[in-house]
């Protein structure tokens, strides 16, 4: 009796243990379905506030947030940034815009890779260049609220710091947002065009522009989209209207040996309809004028009236296969 005793209070304290684990780990569960709950909810009530605060939140909670969570945070921390791309930029070009560009020009760095774009980890170097004073005051707010500042033709100005962006979130962003982030963290670094003028091999531009139409195939309803498609744009009227300024085009008047590849190659892409048809389109444009001579002085309305055509075609084209939204 007392053996019998002794082994049914082993399986009551066996079942009771069980029990009290089971229950620790339904509460743990529990709390943290709870937790991701309420941090979308807390989110929904910060998506309006400023930079400062919606940052502040995100800091703190995107680490436990789901990936499409933290893809929405961060994509809301860039249009709070957004916002402030107008005030910044009615100060620096104000009325004291000299002296604003020259405390500028003073405070670059000299240690940085590419003084033309001040951004990520070089903006606390180049604010600690700053005198101090109002100057220092309203440029350091805006850099540290998720701004860089770029030059074009000797002029800086604000843009979206999404190289910032990238190194900070992309850890956390569903992979949409990280894609997002990384295509234009590119362009901010290395924009394809600068004053019409292509900055970028044509390699490079071959890839962003397959790299466009991938993200647009593959996410066709992101809400920052717009970004996407103004990139893709560039891309497309450098290809199927290429200059001798772009180097696209030899004295001679006749396509790039690599554009030529390149038209080739996308001629062939059934998995990018609209890099495919551009293709297809310049080769047979190519190969209708005498000697393959796509440019001089008596043919050169030639090629933007074929630009003209094939682009109409691919508006319809974006519209059809991926949005309406452009």
């Amino acid at each position: 009796m007392h053996k019998k005793s002794i082994y049914l209070s082993k399986i009551f304290i066996i079942l009771l243990f069980g029990l009290t684990v089971d229950i620790s780990i339904s509460e743990a569960t529990s709390k943290n379905n709870k937790d991701s709950i309420m941090i979308k909810q807390e989110f929904i009530c910060m998506i309006d506030q400023d930079y400062e605060t919606l940052h502040s939140f995100v800091k703190q909670n995107i680490a436990q947030a789901s990936p499409e969570l933290a893809g929405q945070m961060v994509q809301n921390l860039i249009l709070s940034s957004e916002k402030m791309l107008t005030p910044s930029a009615d100060y620096i070009y104000g009325k004291n815009y000299k002296e604003i560009r020259s405390t500028i020009l003073l405070a670059i760095p000299k240690d940085i890779e590419n003084p033309a774009v001040i951004c990520g980890s070089d903006k606390e170097k180049f604010i600690k260049n700053l005198p101090n004073g109002e100057i220092k005051n309203k440029l350091s707010k805006w850099l540290r609220s998720g701004l860089c500042l770029r030059n074009l033709e000797g002029t800086y100005f604000f843009a979206i710091d999404y190289p910032e962006y990238l190194e900070k979130y992309s850890l956390y962003t569903d992979e949409a947002t990280t894609q997002y982030l990384n295509l234009c963290a590119k362009e901010t670094i290395q924009p394809t065009v600068i004053s019409e003028i292509l900055t970028i091999d044509v390699q490079e531009l071959n890839g962003r522009a397959i790299a466009y139409e991938k993200f647009l195939k593959d996410y066709p309803n992101f809400p920052m989209n717009e970004i996407i498609y103004a990139n893709f744009n560039t891309t497309i009227s450098k290809l199927i209207n290429p200059t001798i300024y772009d180097n696209l085009i030899d004295t001679n008047g006749h396509v790039s040996k690599d554009l030529l590849v390149i038209y080739q190659n996308l001629s062939k892409q059934d998995n990018y309809p609209i890099l495919q048809y551009i293709g297809q389109e310049m080769l047979q444009f190519i190969n209708n004028q005498p000697n393959n001579i796509v440019y001089q002085d008596y043919n050169s309305d030639k090629l933007s009236s074929n630009a003209s055509i094939i682009y109409k075609k691919v508006h319809q084209l974006l519209n059809e296969l991926y949005t309406s939204h452009i």
